[in-house]
């Protein structure tokens, strides 16, 4: 066994990191979806911003640090309400993750030999 996944080398919660050529077909694939995937969530989260943060974590690998920077909500602004915001920002550090070959626990697990996808995260959320 090494670090912790019997012969992959890898540590437990770590898939293998994508290809460059998996990270645009994942980029390509978000914006391609985003059209149809419910605009907002009962509590007013914006899912197509999430998904336009992802791309832009995908398209120019950004770092955790510069995500916080780019990504987290204006505590401050006048017309703040407490929580908005925050699932854009979670959405680009799952990115981040995601470009960092860290495990998704996406439900249903994918299958042995297939890679997890961000675009899997929104399939539930397609509308029409």
């Amino acid at each position: 066994m090494i670090d912790g996944r019997e012969g992959t080398g890898r540590a437990p919660g770590m898939s293998e990191q994508p290809t460059p050529e998996r990270v645009k077909a994942e980029a390509d694939a978000l914006e391609a979806m985003k059209p149809r995937v419910r605009a907002h969530s009962a509590f007013g989260d914006d899912h197509r911003a999430a998904i336009d943060a992802q791309v832009t974590v995908l398209r120019l690998g950004l770092s955790s640090g510069m995500i916080e920077d780019r990504f987290s909500p204006d505590e401050t602004a006048d017309d703040y309400v407490d929580g908005q915001g925050l699932n854009v920002l979670e959405a680009a550090l799952r990115a981040r993750d995601w470009l960092d070959g860290e495990d998704l626990d996406q439900e249903p697990p994918v299958a042995p030999g297939e890679h997890q996808t961000l675009t899997a995260d929104w399939e539930s959320l397609i509308v029409g």
